[in-house]
């Protein structure tokens, strides 16, 4: 369901769509289970992967936010030195699937 999101590339990125989506999931993942279910290995993977998600979109947020195109590219330079990737660069072609596979949640 949200891993359709990853193939997104970053020109064509909704966070709030993003957003919502996980919202949704998160509310009907509570709505329909119930008491001893939730002892199971299935619904904690589920809601680490939900909790990811939420943790992931705030992150894309941020970097979509305008405040990260500057001139000097000072905020990607910190977001290349935090992730250990000296090459790493954000173009219309990069999609989020390369954004999850840093590991930065």
């Amino acid at each position: 369901m949200l891993d359709g999101f990853l193939a997104t590339k970053w020109d064509d990125i909704n966070c709030d769509n993003m957003e919502d989506n996980v919202k949704q999931a998160k509310k009907a993942l509570t709505a329909r289970i119930k008491g001893q279910i939730r002892k199971y290995n299935a619904y904690g993977d589920f809601t680490k992967h939900l909790k990811k998600w939420t943790v992931f979109v705030e992150l894309i947020m941020e970097l979509t936010h305008e405040s990260m195109t500057v001139d000097d590219d000072r905020h990607w330079a910190e977001v290349r030195k935090i992730v250990n990737k000296s090459d790493f660069k954000v173009t219309s072609s990069t999609d989020l699937a390369e954004l999850w596979g840093l590991n930065i949640m």
